[in-house]
């Protein structure tokens, strides 16, 4: 729509509205899914290997620990146009 000015100018004003596609939706739920799942999976470990059946702790497991923290930012990264670390999702699905 043109839009007059106060000076008898004329200018455009444009309404953009910008959606994520459901494919980029799906995939961000099953990386989401995916995270919680592997957060899940190193919970039961852990409680596992300290209460349920305790045992020594290894080297090898404390790696598994931390390679997955510090690979958890890493697979948030893989989704398109995906914004810095610390945004609501990351609190929902992986600081938790």
């Amino acid at each position: 729509p043109v839009v007059g000015g106060t000076d008898g100018s004329s200018y455009l004003l444009y309404t953009v509205t910008i959606e994520r596609t459901w494919f980029v939706k799906f995939f961000a739920i099953i990386v989401l899914f995916f995270m919680w799942l592997l957060g899940s999976f190193a919970c039961i470990y852990g409680m596992d290997a300290l209460y349920l059946r305790p045992r020594d702790m290894s080297v090898d497991d404390a790696a598994l620990f931390a390679g997955l923290l510090f690979s958890m930012t890493g697979i948030r990264e893989v989704m398109p146009s995906v914004p810095e670390v610390g945004v609501g999702v990351d609190f929902f699905g992986y600081i938790w």
